[in-house]
C-alpha cells in the first residue's frame, strides 16, 4: 500500500515538475520580449533545479530551455561588451550579476578585472596629456609631473580596487575548494581520487587570474592564499 501511494505521489510530483517547466518556458520568453533579463534568468535557474531532479523526463520543454539560455548568454555578453566599450558602470554590473546564474562567474569575474584595468589606464593616459598640454609649464618637469601623479592618489585607489579583487578572488577560492572537497569521488583506472585534478584546476584559474591584473602585490597575495588552503582544508581533507 505504501509502495503504491508513493508511486502516485512522485507521478503527481513529476506532473507538477512538467506544468513548472512549460511556466518556466513561457516566462522566459515573456521576460526576454520586455528585456527583464534578470527574471529571464531566474525562470532559466528554476527550469535547471527542476530538471536535475526529474532528469527522464520533459524532454521537449528542455531543448526549448536550452536554446533560450543560449539566447540570453548571448544577449548578456553582448550588452556586457557594449557596457565596458562606453564604460557604463550601472550597466555594467547589472550584466556581470547575470553571469552567476549561468555558472559563469569565472568569467565574469575575469572580464570585470579586464574592465577596472582599461579604465585606470584610459584615466592614466588622459592625466598625462593633460600635463604634457600645460604650455605654462617647464618641459623639463613634464617628467617629473608624471611620476608624481602615476605614484600619487590614483595609485592608492588602483591598490584599493585590487584590494576588493583580493577578497572577491579569496572569496571565490574558497568556496569552490570546498565544494570540490564535498563532491569527491574515486576515478576509475586512476591512482588519485577527483578531487585532485580538480583542486589543481581551480587553485590554477584563479592564480592565473591573479597574474592577469599585472599587479605584483595581488599575485602574492593569492599565491598566500593557494598555500593556506593546501595546507589547511584540502591537507585535512586527504587525511
Amino acid at each position: 500500500m505504501r509502495s503504491r501511494q508513493s508511486h502516485v505521489n512522485d507521478t503527481l510530483l513529476r506532473i507538477d515538475a512538467n506544468v513548472e517547466r512549460g511556466n518556466c518556458i513561457n516566462g522566459v520568453k515573456k521576460a526576454l520580449q520586455t528585456e527583464d533579463f534578470e527574471l529571464a534568468a531566474k525562470y532559466i535557474q528554476t527550469f535547471l533545479q527542476i530538471d536535475a531532479k526529474y532528469r527522464d523526463s520533459g524532454s521537449n520543454h528542455r531543448e526549448l530551455l536550452l536554446a533560450s539560455k543560449k539566447q540570453l548568454e548571448g544577449i548578456v555578453k553582448k550588452r556586457l561588451s557594449a557596457a565596458v566599450d562606453q564604460r557604463d558602470h550601472p550597466a555594467i554590473l547589472r550584466f556581470i550579476r547575470l553571469y552567476s546564474p549561468f555558472g559563469l562567474e569565472e568569467e565574469g569575474l575575469q572580464v570585470y578585472i579586464s574592465y577596472w584595468k582599461k579604465l585606470g589606464e584610459d584615466y592614466t593616459d588622459y592625466m598625462v596629456s593633460k600635463i604634457r598640454g600645460l604650455s605654462s609649464v617647464d618641459p623639463e618637469l613634464f617628467p617629473q609631473a608624471t611620476r608624481a601623479f602615476r605614484s600619487g592618489n590614483f595609485s592608492k585607489v588602483v591598490q584599493d580596487i585590487m584590494g576588493y579583487y583580493v577578497i572577491l578572488e579569496g572569496f571565490f577560492m574558497v568556496e569552490h575548494v570546498r565544494k570540490v572537497i564535498r563532491i569527491d569521488k574515486h576515478v576509475l583506472d586512476s591512482l588519485t581520487t577527483s578531487m585532485v585534478d580538480d583542486m589543481f584546476y581551480v587553485l590554477q584559474s584563479c592564480y592565473r587570474r591573479s597574474i592577469s591584473t599585472s599587479n605584483i602585490n595581488s599575485v602574492i597575495a593569492v599565491l598566500s592564499s593557494v598555500v593556506s588552503l593546501l595546507g589547511g582544508e584540502y591537507n585535512e581533507a586527504l587525511q
